[in-house]
């Protein structure tokens, strides 16, 4: 029972869920691949995606805010959820008809498709409340339970996805709608976790709202720039390119995803424990050890998927999807500065610095915009797995060198490894 119960605190069960959580998403993304020909495999995409970036713009950065101040003034967590139901509802609302009016404007959609888009926009405000949620439930350090959330909205949707290709109900209606319930069970889980720790009451209190968005607005621009790296090509693909280069590039995507549950679990700890350390030497290791586990333990992994590649991927995803092999290993070699990224952006917002990662993110984002517009329209999708491994290595160094300049260390003090460093035997500060 002991070995049993690591699993539900901190890393262990952070490590566990996260790879639960990207083997469903890896699960559906190879039940799709055989499911469906790359143009549909795309345009399915396409009416995922705009929905989930709407979300992303709305979130405005309150999130990490929320994290930061419930622990610390827990007398004010009415009022914290108090905004993050309105921002949820109202703005969320909002943005969620401003999209059904614009998006289809960019995007030339199949009738069926554009149906689908209209009927997922009503995941925006939902996806907005059950992150709010998640993030109270990480700032008071449930990690468990923060895993928790995060685990049924994948699941379920792999679960969903698997169902019907099962009983043979291949179309993007029906993977749309289990997609739209999973979202909605999700949040339900979210909102209970919330009720059942805090209690909240309605409380509007102006002092706080100024405080939050204050804070908020610094995260903003990192989470933000940081997202748009992550789903800007395939925004940008959706209206530039066929839905078939689309295709072949998730594919390519959700090929290279398997790596990413090391660094999204380090990442997830690594906000609590730099926030929590005493002081400033003690939150130094704690980013240090953080990223160095994430080197150590990603690089290898990364090394075997690349030579793999070749003949895994066509087994996985199928035969139609040969041309997704070359970008899956130029985006395998990418994972490293992605998954690091996350990593030293969560150890500056600990640090204090909030709006230094969204300074590394900006500037990364203007690397992919730029590169976008012009290797796209002559490489294709080719343009855009580079792109994006020019963009993630970019913002890497850009944040260590904000991590030497906040702590005062050395550059090759990020690459000084130690076993004894990386695993003491007592618990860090």
């Amino acid at each position: 029972m002991k070995f049993l119960k690591i699993f539900t605190q901190g890393l262990p069960n952070t490590l566990l869920i996260t790879a639960c959580v990207v083997a469903s998403g890896f699960l559906s993304g190879v039940i799709l691949g055989h499911a469906l020909a790359p143009t549909l495999r795309g345009e399915f995409a396409a009416v995922l995606l705009w929905p989930s970036v709407l979300a992303i713009l709305g979130e405005l950065g309150l999130g990490f805010a929320f994290s930061f101040y419930v622990e610390k003034e827990k007398d004010k967590i009415d009022a914290l959820w108090t905004i993050a139901c309105l921002v949820s509802f109202v703005w969320g609302g909002m943005l969620a008809i401003a999209g059904g009016m614009a998006i289809p404007l960019l995007v030339h959609f199949s009738s069926s498709a554009r149906i689908c888009l209209m009927w997922n926009l009503v995941t925006v405000p939902l996806s907005l409340l059950s992150g709010y949620a998640a993030l109270f439930l990480l700032g008071t350090n449930r990690i468990f339970q923060y895993n928790v959330v995060r685990l049924l909205n994948a699941s379920l949707y792999s679960l969903g996805v698997v169902l019907l290709f099962f009983f043979h109900r291949i179309t993007i209606e029906n993977f749309t709608f289990v997609y739209i319930l999973s979202v909605i069970i999700g949040c339900v889980v979210a909102v209970g976790f919330i009720f059942k720790y805090f209690k909240p009451k309605w409380q509007w209190q102006v002092e706080v709202v100024k405080r939050v968005f204050l804070y908020g607005g610094k995260t903003y621009l990192s989470s933000l720039a940081s997202q748009m790296n992550l789903r800007f090509d395939q925004l940008y693909m959706s209206s530039a390119v066929s839905f078939e280069q689309l295709g072949f590039y998730v594919v390519a995507v959700s090929f290279s995803s398997m790596i990413m549950p090391l660094f999204v679990s380090l990442a997830i700890v690594t906000l609590p424990r730099v926030t929590l350390a005493k002081d400033l030497s003690a939150k130094t290791e704690q980013t240090i050890r953080y990223f160095q586990l994430g080197l150590i333990t990603g690089i290898p992994p990364m090394i075997v998927a690349i030579i793999i590649a070749p003949w895994l991927l066509p087994i996985l995803f199928s035969i139609k999807y040969t041309h997704s092999i070359l970008l899956a290993q130029i985006l395998l070699a990418g994972v490293i500065f992605q998954g690091s990224n996350v990593i030293l952006g969560h150890a500056l917002r600990g640090l204090g610095h909030p709006g230094k990662p969204a300074i590394a993110e900006g500037m990364g984002l203007i690397v992919t915009i730029v590169l976008l517009l012009w290797l796209v329209p002559i490489y294709g999708a080719l343009g855009a797995a580079l792109t994006s491994l020019a963009a993630y290595a970019l913002v890497t160094f850009a944040q260590l060198y904000f991590v030497k300049q906040v702590t005062k260390i050395k550059i090759y003090d990020f690459f000084m490894f130690s076993i004894k460093f990386l695993f003491p035997t007592k618990r860090p500060s």
